[in-house]
């Protein structure tokens, strides 16, 4: 019988080694890895922006920088609806001098009270593009990044100087030309 109670006692210590073996196992399993992955380049999201103004417009979205996703402003001088009409032609262009084609396509414009307002807008949907427009100036916009203003009435005429205000408390020389 001695040699029999040996037997088991060496059968349930190796058990009990496979068994701590086998926790280990499992640990190093859930261990993090830090090999480093393979390099994966997610492709950028490409957004034509195509608006009214050719200035305030473009330098603002020329800084907006969100990670995977490039913007492409452009600025035509235009109103509404020769905007809209002119989309499809500098989409084209961007695609033959740069390679670029776009995910999402953006018109943007202020109301101005022109006419043709409406008409454009639901131009712009036809086409699949997307609308941005501001009430009654992107400038105005601009104003409510700093400014908690409640929607209280500004006329026009004093937008550039309380983004010239603005400016000046960020840094010393910068401005707004209105333009």
């Amino acid at each position: 019988m001695g040699k029999a109670r040996r037997k088991d006692v060496k059968e349930a210590e190796a058990r009990l080694k496979r068994k701590e073996e086998q926790k280990k196992r499992k640990l190093i399993s859930r261990e993090v890895n830090l090999e480093r992955a393979s390099a994966k380049r997610e492709q950028n999201r490409q957004i034509l922006v195509v608006t009214e103004g050719t200035h305030t417009e473009i330098s603002y979205l020329e800084h907006f920088q969100i990670p995977g996703v490039t913007v492409t402003p452009v600025g035509l001088g235009m109103s509404t609806m020769k905007l809209v009409n002119e989309v499809e032609r500098i989409k084209q262009y961007q695609r033959t001098a740069f390679g670029k084609i776009f995910d999402e396509v953006w018109v943007a414009f202020d109301h101005d009270d022109f006419p043709d307002f409406m008409s454009a807008i639901d131009a712009a949907r036809a086409k699949g593009y997307k609308i941005a427009c501001s009430n009654q100036a992107f400038e105005y916009w601009l104003l409510l990044h700093f400014k908690d203003h409640q929607g209280q009435a500004m006329n026009r005429s004093v937008y550039c100087r309380e983004l010239n205000d603005l400016m000046g408390k960020i840094r010393t020389g910068v401005g707004y030309d209105g333009d």
